[in-house]
């Protein structure tokens, strides 16, 4: 091989050396960059939730509820937002709004205590047939938490203010075996 032609591979083979450096470097950034994009996406997720908080605690629900749903829709299996819009709407009095974002709820956290209990309080107060649809719910809720305690307290609170004594006493049992 001619020393021309030598000089030319090796040249050749810089480049590509040289290409291949950059292009793992441009990799490696691109995947700190993504990352980073994540962690702000996330963080921008968290301020502007606070913002709407600050807004209900304020007084204004509408507002609150505007900016929930906003950021409901990039984020639509978000355990706060899905929460707090529940309440809010439960707090305006919106009872089948509040139900339809618990059930998703708990269709995408099926092992939320707190959701259980506050859809069967919905239920039991704010529902025909109410307390019939607390208890199936909890029934649920206990299946999907193994029998969670907190479950089995709200159903002895229940079969005490129904006055159902015998119910009362078995779920009581259970709490305290």
């Amino acid at each position: 091989m001619k020393q021309q032609n030598k000089n030319i591979l090796i040249i050749i083979l810089i480049i590509i050396i040289g290409i291949s450096i950059l292009f793992w470097v441009n990799r490696d950034n691109k995947q700190e960059i993504s990352n980073d994009f994540e962690l702000n996406q996330e963080e921008l997720l968290k301020e502007k939730t606070l913002i709407a908080v600050e807004k209900a605690n304020k007084g204004d629900k509408e507002g609150a509820m505007v900016d929930y749903l906003l950021l409901i829709e990039d984020n639509p299996n978000d355990l706060l937002l899905l929460n707090n819009i529940a309440v809010l709407y439960s707090d305006m009095n919106e009872w089948k709004k509040s139900e339809e974002y618990y059930k998703r709820l708990l269709e995408s956290y099926p092992d939320f205590i707190q959701g259980y209990r506050m859809l069967a309080y919905l239920y039991q107060y704010r529902f025909d047939n109410g307390g019939e649809r607390a208890l199936e719910l909890i029934e649920r809720g206990l299946i999907a938490t193994n029998n969670n305690s907190d479950l089995i307290r709200w159903l002895v609170g229940y079969y005490t203010e129904i006055g159902d004594e015998e119910m009362r006493n078995y779920y009581l049992e259970m709490v305290e075996e």
